[in-house]
């Protein structure tokens, strides 16, 4: 990859984007019109709304990728990454209100959870489509996913940079 005319870390990006779109298509669209058609389904709560659960799903997506190569890249130097998805993992569905909604937390735990940036991930997608915060909390909550995400992403690059000096291949 360091003889390749194209960026690994943008590399990775577009493989895990065209995966993330074939899942969407084939499972994730699928799901959501059979509930919705069995189940019933909630629409957004408005189209600002709507609109900007798109936004903030698209940021989810981002940030979670950025968040996994930036521990992968860690695996240049402790030589696997195994328990680090795993740390991850354990984070994103403690901490990104997947297994539990903040709105259940107690409020000092609430307050942390939602300065995480694993909140971005599932949190604050779902509050913005039930209408749970005001326009002026999602442009402010989707600059600071943004924020979030341009941090992570100096990592990757940093750490990308710093790694592909350590690159060692054995044989041919």
């Amino acid at each position: 990859w360091l003889l390749k005319p194209i960026s690994y870390p943008l590399y990775l990006f577009a493989n895990e984007s065209g995966s993330f779109s074939y899942r969407l298509m084939t499972q994730v669209i699928p799901t959501i019109a059979i509930t919705a058609l069995f189940y019933g389904m909630l629409p957004p709560a408005s189209l600002f709304d709507g609109v900007m659960f798109a936004a903030f799903w698209a940021l989810s997506f981002i940030l979670t990728f950025l968040m996994s190569a930036l521990l992968g890249l860690i695996a240049f130097w402790l030589m696997t990454s195994f328990s680090l998805d795993w740390i991850l993992g354990a984070l994103l569905q403690l901490f990104s209100g997947l297994l539990v909604p903040f709105w259940f937390f107690p409020e000092p735990l609430a307050t942390i959870a939602r300065h995480l940036p694993f909140a971005w991930v599932v949190y604050y997608p779902n509050a913005v489509y039930l209408g749970r915060l005001s326009p002026a909390e999602v442009w402010l909550h989707f600059g600071l996913g943004l924020a979030w995400a341009a941090l992570f992403l100096a990592g990757v690059l940093w750490l990308w940079r710093c790694a592909s000096t350590r690159i060692t291949v054995q044989g041919g």
